[in-house]
């Protein structure tokens, strides 16, 4: 039986839909391992330098044997979007984490900044993996996250990097991160309910242009 011809990582992440179901179980099986050998080899090397790559958290590698034709596609579909996360390899983290403190820095007041003497504080493995814990946990359980008046990414980043300069600690930041997302919340909703109201015709001004229509007369004279 000749050997099925092996893709490298990048070919496979070309692949279309189309393509995936055109081929057959033993091309996908070795599709699938290719990948997740390449994605064993970037958490192995992560966890050396201690590190973690939060676009794997979520992913789970399997065997390939015994797996039919659905299941070989939905696992290899699975294996190439977690391949394609930014943050699924050392490189990727790294540069996210550079633009994060970048973004964190530039909405911070100038003067509680020494570019002198303070480092990229996402190089400090305990640092990320604190900091990332609160943002999940304040994210979580924020209504309206993102919306007009609401957190966005960028403001909570800021939030919790500040809290945390000040010694605080994680739960404290939690629930002082939760209280105030609620009052945004709160305060929006309330601006939003003003807004409606305010555009509310009122049937008792005299002065409005509103046509009040008697509901015995006819509208036409035919």
């Amino acid at each position: 039986m000749p050997r099925v011809q092996r893709l490298t990582l990048k070919q496979v992440q070309m692949l279309t839909l189309e393509q995936i179901n055109k081929m057959t179980d033993s091309e996908r099986a070795r599709a699938l391992t290719t990948v997740q050998d390449v994605l064993a080899k970037r958490q192995k090397r992560a966890a050396e330098k201690g590190i973690e790559l939060p676009g794997l958290r979520n992913y789970t590698p399997t065997s390939t044997r015994g797996l039919g034709k659905d299941e070989l596609k939905q696992q290899l579909k699975f294996a190439i979007q977690a391949s394609k996360n930014r943050t699924s390899s050392i490189t990727g983290v790294q540069q996210f984490q550079k633009e994060t403190w970048e973004s964190i820095k530039s909405k911070i007041e100038p003067e509680d900044i020494d570019e002198e003497e303070i480092e990229n504080p996402f190089e400090d493995p305990e640092f990320t993996k604190d900091f990332w814990s609160i943002y999940d946990k304040i994210k979580d359980k924020t209504q309206g996250f993102g919306t007009v008046g609401s957190w966005t990414s960028d403001t909570l980043k800021t939030y919790i990097y500040q809290q945390k300069m000040k010694d605080k600690s994680n739960l404290s930041i939690v629930r002082s991160g939760r209280k105030i997302a609620r009052e945004m919340y709160k305060e929006e909703q309330r601006r939003r309910a003003e807004i409606e109201e305010e555009m509310e015709p009122d049937y008792n001004d005299r002065n409005s242009d509103l046509i009040e229509i008697d509901g015995d007369e006819d509208l036409f004279d035919l």
